[in-house]
């Protein structure tokens, strides 16, 4: 078995393709079409400022946090967001 996984990560169609060959060399094919679609509903999260940030030890630390828009771009409500993690400048 062969496997080749497919691109989900653009919206389209996509073609598996299963064939099968038995002893006697006589070959089976059968094709499946799959739909990837965008969830119109699925949030998006930008960092705001840098994805790496330098901080020099000692200063206290404010995260830039982070915008959470739907795909159309439109900004939602940040009531659902967690954070996780600290960070210690000691």
């Amino acid at each position: 078995m062969q496997y080749n996984p497919l691109d989900v990560s653009q919206p389209g169609e996509k073609t598996v393709t299963y064939t099968t060959t038995d002893a006697a060399g006589n070959t089976a094919t059968l094709l499946r079409t799959v739909i990837i679609e965008n969830n119109p509903d699925a949030p998006i999260l930008k960092l705001k400022g840098e994805r790496n940030i330098e901080h020099p030890a000692g200063d206290e630390f404010t995260d830039p946090g982070v915008t959470i828009t739907d795909l159309d771009g439109n900004e939602l409500d940040t009531a659902s967001l967690a954070v996780d993690g600290a960070v210690n400048t000691s």
